[in-house]
């Protein structure tokens, strides 16, 4: 087993972390049996199921479905709901997903890009922080989707 891993130059195996998006591809290197490093892709993937909402819905506390799943799976994504823990994907929109949007809009507020743009369309640098989403809070969520994906393009 060991040889047969040594004549292959990688192998390369990808799976997704059911619910968050995250991808993490493990290689396991020809120089070594043991060696494995693991990196996280930067691509962000819906979970089965989850739809984009269109950009003028809104959401907050009662709203159910893929568009709150995906919204769901988009916070983890990004990584900025601090102080709430990753949010369980299941659609519905209640008190913990509030939070966590209201997570997300302060430390969107709290970031010195100054002025953000997605596709063409301005971002406001202050969004309002009250736990709903809509689509001043949408655009910023895609935004930093796009800044978790292309790092290259940011400071």
């Amino acid at each position: 087993m060991n040889n047969v891993i040594k004549r292959v130059s990688a192998f390369v195996m990808a799976f997704t972390l059911l619910g968050t998006g995250t991808v993490v591809t493990k290689n396991i290197l020809p120089e070594s049996d043991t060696t494995i490093v693991a990196d996280a892709a930067s691509k962000f993937t819906p979970p089965y199921g989850a739809y984009e909402p269109a950009m003028w819905v809104n959401y907050n506390v009662g709203s159910n479905g893929s568009g709150v799943r995906w919204l769901q799976a988009a916070l983890n994504f990004t990584g900025m709901i601090y102080p709430s823990a990753p949010l369980s994907v299941d659609g519905s929109y209640g008190n913990l997903t509030k939070a966590a949007v209201k997570n997300f809009q302060t430390n969107f507020n709290s970031m010195n890009y100054g002025q953000f743009s997605w596709n063409g369309t301005p971002i406001s640098s202050h969004i309002a922080e009250n736990g709903i989403f809509g689509p001043e809070t949408h655009r910023a969520l895609k935004c930093m989707i796009n800044k978790r994906e292309h790092p290259e393009y940011w400071d």
